[in-house]
């Protein structure tokens, strides 16, 4: 799909490893496959609440109490991403797979149960 190759990309270019290549490490420790949680945030000023929230993007610089300030190890490894503008928005909705869910009308629940199935089938 093109939401994991785009994927792929990306984690190459940010660390230099093949995200297909990777043992999965369930201990935390070093490189491996974990899960990533998308949010598509809607309404007025989307964009901006969402940054808000987020902090700055070097982590060093943002206020005590934004995610980054609390989460976030360096510029790179930020453990968060929101889109810059309402355009951009758009545009990484689709990469990642969310415009589908909106057209669906998907709610909260319908991911939760769908998440429960798939891990559940493959337990």
């Amino acid at each position: 799909r093109n939401a994991t190759a785009e994927f792929n990309r990306v984690v190459r270019f940010l660390t230099g490893v093949e995200p297909d290549e990777m043992a999965n490490h369930d201990n935390g420790q070093g490189a491996g496959r974990s899960h990533c949680l998308a949010l598509l945030y809607q309404g007025p000023d989307a964009v901006e609440k969402v940054k808000s929230v987020l902090g700055g993007i070097n982590p060093i610089r943002t206020a005590a109490g934004d995610y980054r300030s609390e989460f976030a190890q360096d510029l790179v490894r930020s453990g968060a991403h929101a889109s810059a503008n309402a355009e951009d928005a758009l545009r990484e909705r689709d990469v990642v797979g969310l415009a589908d869910r909106e057209a669906d009308g998907s709610d909260f629940a319908g991911l939760i149960g769908e998440y429960l199935r798939r891990r559940n089938a493959h337990a």
